[in-house]
């Protein structure tokens, strides 16, 4: 399924790449049309009213952009609709935190 979405305009991005998904969503690689900046989105299903997918999208989006770090992506636009939400942020190129876990082993405090 998300292999359809390679190519694919989602408001004013078009998807180059899936990066991820999970639980929620994918999480693709995208370039902005009118800049041609490219861009991290979370991308998750909206389901009605109950949505816990949607309400963690957002409560995700509220702590980025309170946290103020040059290692964490800055959010740029949160887009939402009757069919999806989208979170826009900062892409931040390297390996992710399972690729980091599969290197490094669990990390312990």
């Amino acid at each position: 399924m998300h292999n359809n979405y390679i190519g694919k305009v989602i408001g004013k991005y078009v998807v180059v790449k899936k990066l991820g998904e999970g639980n929620m969503g994918f999480v693709f690689l995208v370039r902005d049309t009118s800049l041609g900046k490219e861009y991290a989105m979370k991308y998750v299903y909206n389901n009605g009213d109950n949505n816990e997918n949607l309400l963690a999208l957002k409560k995700e989006c509220e702590l980025l952009i309170k946290l103020k770090d040059r290692r964490i992506p800055y959010v740029t636009e949160f887009i939402e609709n009757d069919e999806y939400s989208a979170l826009i942020m900062e892409y931040i190129e390297g390996e992710n935190f399972e690729e980091f876990l599969v290197k490094n082993g669990r990390m312990v405090r």
